[in-house]
């Protein structure tokens, strides 16, 4: 009978102990370096935020109330009025085939428009995709797998229900959009080479 070696499995579960937390504080640290290197390029004015959230989609001048509301912070007749109206243009746009969009789509992604379906889904969208990563094709940032939308018979990645709902309504206007892989950051490498 094989004896038990107590002391390998103690080292074996110490190194798988200290190389996960050594992974977690690399992530943490590239996350933080990300969002540090582009805040402080939008204050030293080197770089300007790629689309401002609040002036796209069909929600965008509302996207604010449609995040958790605080109970002494109830939107006004007006905002309710604003967003039914929203959402029954939403409901039209993701509801009805047209250029890109399909009838498969439609099928796909379901009736309900993503202002609804993604309502309680935040994501930061802020960051700048690393080599590899997939980026939202309107706002050029890191894309969630949250808000994935079927368009031409192909799944998109998107940063925010606004940038969705814009590139929606630019495949209805024009059968010829890119691929999903187009919208892969590249390596560096790569980059310096296509310019």
């Amino acid at each position: 009978m094989a004896k038990f070696d107590f002391k390998g499995l103690v080292l074996l579960v110490a190194a798988a102990g200290i190389g996960g937390a050594a992974m977690w504080k690399f992530d943490d640290y590239q996350f933080r370096h990300q969002v540090d290197t582009i805040n402080a390029q939008l204050l030293k004015g080197t770089t300007v935020a790629a689309v401002d959230v609040h002036k796209i989609g069909l929600h965008g001048p509302w996207i604010d109330i449609h995040h958790d509301i605080d109970c002494g912070d109830l939107p006004s007749a007006k905002e309710k009025l604003e967003v039914g109206l929203a959402d029954a243009k939403a409901k039209e746009v993701f509801g009805t085939p047209g250029g890109a969009y399909t009838t498969e789509d439609i099928r796909v992604n379901g009736l309900v428009p993503p202002s609804i379906r993604f309502n309680n889904v935040t994501f930061t969208y802020t960051l700048k995709p690393l080599p590899g990563q997939p980026y939202d094709p309107i706002l050029k940032t890191r894309s969630s797998g949250a808000f994935d939308w079927s368009v031409c018979g192909q799944i998109y990645h998107f940063a925010s229900i606004p940038s969705l709902e814009e590139f929606v309504m630019r495949a209805k206007k024009d059968k010829s959009i890119l691929p999903p892989s187009a919208y892969i950051e590249k390596s560096s490498e790569a980059r310096v080479a296509s310019r």
